[in-house]
């Protein structure tokens, strides 16, 4: 792995790769339950191609590309977080598909429109999708960064880290409940 210096737009620049990574793994899952006779609930693409800005950095720390000190810190960087905010559009909760069409911006975040964004809990916490002008401008990058991530690696990283959560949905649950007191605790 070549050598990475971790500014805000380099930090942009793997954020739009790993959630592009995310909405292709997030169709290919769909495609593959098309398959399925026994389906009873479809899951679209929307309901799997998000991620949060902490997923993808618990990635890529497992992966050895950012460090914890750099975690810890990145939610908070003002650059960073006008940066992202220059570079997305804010959609509802409603059709994510037609709009990640529809928009110009590479980046798509949930969220509720009457609310004032909190910049830490965005970096945190809050749904990213990739529009499909991300998409274009993903493809653009995986040259760019192909020594030091690839969607390979991304995806066998999720999976690894999957395998070492708790069994069990109550188990999971309050884990993840834990983590969203905690995050909300830390964006006040």
């Amino acid at each position: 792995m070549s050598a990475l210096v971790l500014t805000p737009p380099v930090f942009v620049d793997l954020l739009i790769l790993c959630l592009s990574w995310e909405w292709e793994d997030g169709v290919d899952k769909f495609r593959a339950q098309l398959g399925k006779s026994d389906v009873t609930e479809l899951r679209f693409p929307e309901q799997r191609g998000f991620t949060t800005v902490d997923k993808i950095l618990r990635i890529l720390v497992g992966l050895g590309i950012v460090t914890d000190k750099q975690k810890r810190v990145l939610y908070k960087s003002r650059p960073l977080q006008s940066l992202v905010l220059r570079r997305l559009a804010t959609a509802t909760y409603g059709d994510i598909h037609s709009f990640r069409k529809q928009t110009q911006k590479d980046l798509v975040l949930r969220c509720d429109p009457v609310e004032d964004i909190n910049r830490e809990k965005m970096l945190r916490t809050m749904h990213f999708f990739i529009s499909e002008t991300g998409e274009t401008t993903a493809r653009s990058l995986v040259d760019k960064y192909r020594s030091v991530i690839t969607k390979e690696q991304y995806l066998a990283e999720i999976k690894l880290q999957e395998a070492r959560l708790p069994k069990g949905s109550s188990k999971r649950a309050a884990v993840i409940d834990r983590y969203r007191q905690r995050v909300e605790e830390e964006t006040r």
